[in-house]
């Protein structure tokens, strides 16, 4: 529903999901469920408090991401300090998300895809045109 823009009827959801408690039981739904607010938090103009979460998250080891909720985490603060137009401190989220995917070896090949994707398009963003080509040319065929 983020994806689609539509952040009110997303932040419903995960309010439903938080107030059945299943993410204070289970490590993993609580992990996500960190994610997802604080990315719907991010999108919605709360992007201060979005961070926050998101950083508690991912922050558990200062170097790595070792977790797939951590490295969407990283991802999404990437975003966050690249519409900030901090440079240096997206390239470092970006690749504490790349590294921690590549090395993970129970990494899902569909998030090895996303992740790198996402480091394309960061790539582009950043001016890195001929590394993010390179880079969507050897995804194309996935």
């Amino acid at each position: 529903l983020s994806q689609l823009g539509t952040h009110s009827l997303a932040t419903q959801i995960i309010n439903s999901l938080i107030a059945t408690k299943i993410p204070q039981t289970q490590t993993a739904y609580l992990q996500w469920t960190q994610y997802y607010v604080g990315r719907n938090l991010a999108w919605t103009g709360n992007r201060d408090e979005g961070e926050k979460v998101l950083r508690v998250l991912a922050a558990a080891d200062a170097r790595q991401v070792s977790i797939p909720a951590q490295r969407a985490a990283a991802l999404m603060l990437s975003k966050i300090e690249l519409d900030r137009r901090n440079v240096a401190q997206s390239a470092i989220w970006m690749r504490r998300a790349v590294i921690g995917t590549l090395v993970d070896e129970a990494a899902a090949s569909e998030e090895i895809v996303d992740v790198l994707t996402n480091y394309a398009i960061y790539l582009s963003s950043t001016r890195r045109l001929i590394e993010a080509n390179i880079l969507f040319g050897k995804l194309e065929p996935i």
